[in-house]
C-alpha cells in the first residue's frame, strides 16, 4: 500500500498552542498521526520499526545538505526506537530525498507522477501491516525559490514521512501546518508528537480507541516528553 502527501498552498490561520496541555497533545496527535490526509487509508498509527537509511539524489546545495544534517540530528535526539542515518548513495537505503525537477523525481517514484506537477514538495511512503518500510520525498527548488522555503519543505516532508502524515490548520507555527509556511524548526508540540509516535508503547496499526488510553498513561509520566 502506498500513501502520498503534498504541500497545500492556502491562506494562513493563526492559533496558539499549549504544548504541555494533555488534551491539546492528544487531540493534535489524533489529527496528525491517525490515517493520512490523502488516499484511501484506514485511520491507524503508522510508523517505521526499522532504521531509516536516507540517500540523497539530485542537486543538493550546501544550505540543504547542512539543513538535512541538522534535521537528522534533531530527530535522533527525539526518537530512541529507530536510528535515522544519512548514507552514501551507493549504500543500501530505504528512503531517498530528491532535490530537483519533478520529472526526474518520478523516475525514482513513478507512482507520484500524477501529483508532482501541482506540488513543490511531497513525500511517498510504503507500509506493510502499518509498518513503514520505504519511501521518498522531493523538493522542487525552482518553484520553492528561497532557501528558507526549501529548508521548510525538507523538514516537513521528512518529518511527515515518519508517520505524522496529516496536515492541520490549527497552529501556524507547527511543521504540520496546512497553509503556506516557512517555519524551519519544531515547536514543543511538534516534538511531543514525534516522541509519542516513536514511544515503544505506541504500536503500528493501533486505532484511536487503542492508542488513546496509552497516550493518556504516557502523558502522566513527565519524563516521556523530556
Amino acid at each position: 500500500m502506498k500513501h502520498f502527501l503534498f504541500l497545500l498552498l492556502v491562506g494562513s490561520f493563526t492559533c496558539c498552542s499549549e504544548p504541555g496541555d494533555t488534551a491539546v497533545i492528544k487531540a493534535y496527535f489524533k489529527e496528525v498521526a491517525l490515517g493520512a490526509e490523502f488516499g484511501d487509508t484506514e485511520p491507524v498509527v503508522r510508523k517505521w520499526d526499522i532504521d531509516i537509511h536516507i540517500s540523497t539524489a539530485g542537486n543538493w546545495p550546501d544550505h540543504l545538505r547542512n539543513e538535512l544534517n541538522l534535521i537528522v540530528g534533531e530527530l535522533n535526539e527525539l526518537i530512541n526506537a529507530v536510528d535515522i542515518l544519512d548514507v552514501d548513495s551507493t549504500q543500501a537505503h530505504n528512503f531517498v530525498i530528491f532535490i530537483g525537477n519533478p520529472s526526474d523525481y518520478v523516475t525514482i517514484e513513478p507512482s507520484a507522477q500524477p501529483y508532482v506537477g501541482a506540488n513543490y514538495g511531497l513525500f511517498w511512503v510504503y507500509w506493510d501491516r502499518s509498518r513503514i518500510n520505504k519511501g521518498s520525498s522531493y523538493i522542487d527548488p525552482v518553484r520553492a525559490d528561497t532557501q528558507v522555503w526549501q529548508k521548510h519543505l525538507l523538514r516537513e516532508e521528512l518529518t511527515q514521512a515518519l508517520g505524522l502524515m496529516n496536515d492541520s490548520d490549527k497552529y501556524d507555527d507547527s511543521i504540520f501546518f496546512q497553509g503556506r509556511s516557512y517555519t524551519t524548526s519544531y515547536t514543543d508540540l511538534d516534538k511531543n508528537l514525534i516522541r509519542l509516535l516513536y514511544h515503544e508503547d505506541i504500536k503500528p496499526g493501533m486505532t484511536w480507541a487503542e492508542a488513546e488510553p496509552v497516550l493518556s498513561r504516557l502523558l502522566e509520566d513527565a519524563s516521556v516528553l523530556d
